[in-house]
């Protein structure tokens, strides 16, 4: 976000999703039927593991953490 600072409690965001050097996917599971996340490179932060039942779940809660950390949401690419 604008003018503010990146928070994080447990380190610092990977910068690479930044500048396109990571990308962060939400990835169907066929075998659990849920929606998880995942990165290509790296693993994925602790509060942004888990499984939603549906896309729009999991873009609520990753559009919350990173707005807590004062990091804007801006596109989702399909």
């Amino acid at each position: 976000m604008e003018g503010k600072e990146v928070l994080s409690s447990t380190g610092k965001v990977d910068p690479r999703l930044f500048d396109g050097g990571n990308k962060l996917h939400g990835v169907y599971n066929v075998n659990t039927w849920f929606v998880e996340l995942k990165v290509e490179n790296g693993s994925i932060a602790g509060g942004l593991q888990g499984q939603f039942s549906d896309f729009e779940r999991l873009l609520i809660h990753v559009t919350s953490y990173f707005n807590r950390r004062n990091i804007e949401v801006i596109g989702v690419l399909d």
